[in-house]
């Protein structure tokens, strides 16, 4: 016996059919949930003065994401407030030694509200961000080996040019205000504009109105050739106090799509691997030295690949810059050792050499103390008096290039890094068989 179907039921299933099938390849419109725990990098929009209860506001500096999708798009603003302020007691006893007596202080900055790109505002909990620092990007460098002078004509090239930037880069009237305001025994203090923070989330967010999209499915053979993923460094590493062996974890903070638009490698993959050569700093200047690289990558559902991993690219403190080789070896930036000594005996010598008595030199000579060393070479009347504080500065200079203990490489939690990867054939293996 044979049924018929109204040509209008054959529709309706067949429209029915299609929407199922459609519905597979798309994610149903809702909230994304930020984990808690996330690392959120944001960048503050202007100067503003430390003062415990200051408002402060940033913008998001990479986009956040939450598995395929973009919870919080790079840009969006976060506001925040500073919560209270210590002693920064370390840098208060090296800037003493400099002639300023301000009682440096560090900021605990806390970010309370996320304002979306639809101006809709969501409340986040989090801890204490970072003291924020200007930053760089470094990547590698030519690793061939220079002799010392070569090394040293390179420092001072770049610090010529870095001296040249202060009066040609953009904002060089406040710029060329904090290097008159650093010469005073105390000035005061601020967070500066473009730093960069970070911090992490207390609990979960859920962002809301993110709008569907494509299902991205994993890539069956998962990572599959040489690529590049963006992580950050779930524990803090140092030359100085990390050895050989030592294990280091990274989590991947953005997806990497295949060519078919699948996830190949998914956000929140850890990465695993060691520490290959760790050298402290010691004495008489010699800097340290950081090299690590991945072996494994563990995804969400257990499964995991052996890499072979090297950083290729991280951020670093403006003011303590790094190098990077081919390799991923990170070492301090070669700095200036010959200079600066040679030209402080010069100047201390010069007030010794004149042959009559002449403030404007007495005060170049006593270049130590900012303003106040200088005031009071102008004000001695003695060429004497104006060379020994120049010659304190020169013994200083001489103390801190070659006596004193070089730099250690130091990676805080959290800090971004860019590593090259590629698989290791036939050495890929399920968390059960493990």
């Amino acid at each position: 016996m044979q049924y018929h179907f109204p040509k209008m039921t054959v529709l309706c299933l067949s429209l029915l059919s299609v929407t199922s099938l459609y519905s597979q390849e798309k994610t149903v419109a809702g909230p994304a949930k930020i984990p808690s725990g996330t690392p959120i990098y944001v960048q503050l929009d202007h100067n503003y003065p430390l003062r415990a209860g200051q408002a402060v506001q940033a913008h998001v500096a990479y986009p956040v994401y939450v598995g395929a999708q973009i919870a919080l798009p790079a840009s969006t603003l976060v506001d925040g407030h500073i919560e209270s302020l210590h002693p920064a007691l370390r840098d208060r006893r090296t800037a003493r030694w400099n002639g300023d007596f301000t009682p440096l202080r560090l900021a605990d900055v806390v970010f309370d509200q996320v304002t979306l790109p639809d101006g809709e505002n969501v409340r986040i909990r989090t801890l204490g961000a970072d003291q924020g620092v200007q930053t760089l990007r470094i990547g590698p460098t030519n690793a061939a080996r220079h002799s010392i002078i070569r090394t040293q004509l390179d420092a001072i090239k770049g610090e010529v040019r870095n001296s040249i930037q202060v009066f040609s880069a953009p904002d060089k009237a406040d710029r060329f205000k904090q290097i008159l305001w650093h010469q005073l025994p105390w000035r005061p203090q601020r967070l500066d504009k473009d730093s960069e923070w970070s911090f992490e989330l207390v609990g979960p967010v859920l962002i809301p109105g993110t709008a569907a999209e494509v299902k991205a499915k994993p890539a069956s053979e998962k990572l599959t050739a040489a690529r590049t993923l963006h992580a950050h460094l779930n524990q803090p590493i140092s030359s100085r106090t990390d050895k050989r062996g030592s294990i280091v974890e990274a989590t991947v903070l953005e997806p990497l799509y295949a060519e078919d638009k699948s996830i190949e490698v998914p956000q929140g993959s850890i990465l695993e691997g060691t520490i290959t050569e760790a050298k402290a700093a010691r004495w008489l200047g010699r800097d340290g030295k950081l090299r690590f690289t991945f072996k494994s990558v563990r995804y969400p559902e257990g499964f995991e690949q052996s890499i072979a991993g090297t950083p290729s690219a991280t951020s670093t403190d403006a003011q303590h810059p790094l190098t990077m080789d081919v390799e991923g070896g990170v070492k301090p930036a070669p700095k200036d050792r010959f200079l600066r000594p040679l030209l402080s005996v010069y100047l201390a010598n010069s007030a010794m050499d004149q042959e009559t008595n002449s403030s404007v030199l007495n005060a170049s000579a006593s270049n130590s103390f900012g303003l106040v060393g200088r005031a009071m070479g102008a004000a001695a009347s003695s060429p004497s008096i104006a060379a020994g504080i120049g010659y304190y500065t020169a013994a200083r200079e001489v103390y801190a290039s070659w006596v004193a203990r070089g730099r250690d490489v130091r990676f805080a939690q959290n800090t971004r890094i860019e590593i090259s990867v590629q698989p290791r054939s036939g050495t890929s293996l399920s968390a059960n068989t493990r």
